[in-house]
């Protein structure tokens, strides 16, 4: 119970500060934001001529997160010293319009997520597929 409570009250006072600066395609653990939503609006995106995607999944985020790099990036809008470490996360797709884009995109994702961030990208889960099968395997 005061795990919880204490979630809450770091929520409170952090979604206010980072939330206005997230992407409007961003879905996962946003207030007013819910899957359906995001189903939606990858409905739209694959309407709009979008045939390839780039699932990307990070392997034990939680587990393997690096905490410094965490920290001085949370450090750039909250200046308190004190506040404890709090992240939220959902696995993510990125649209592109043809094979060879999306394998670009793939790359270079893959290296920043891996080299800046210092994060393990589940190289056995992340893949590049059709567009007009990422709805059922989501």
């Amino acid at each position: 119970m005061l795990d919880r409570l204490i979630q809450q009250a770091i929520q409170q006072v952090l979604t206010p500060v980072f939330d206005p600066g997230f992407s409007d395609s961003s879905y996962g653990f946003r207030p007013r934001r819910s899957a359906h939503g995001a189903a939606k609006q990858v409905q739209r995106t694959i309407r709009r001529g979008r045939r390839f995607v780039v699932d990307m999944d990070l392997s034990k985020f939680f587990d393997k997160v690096q905490h410094d790099v965490l920290m001085s990036r949370v450090a750039r809008k909250v200046r308190d010293k004190r506040r404890l470490p709090f992240v939220r996360y959902a696995d993510f797709v990125i649209f592109t319009r043809s094979q060879r884009a999306a394998e670009r995109v793939f790359s270079g994702v893959n290296r920043y997520l891996t080299k800046v961030l210092r994060l393990v990208v589940n190289q056995e889960k992340s893949r590049i597929v059709p567009s007009d099968g990422v709805e059922a395997s989501r």
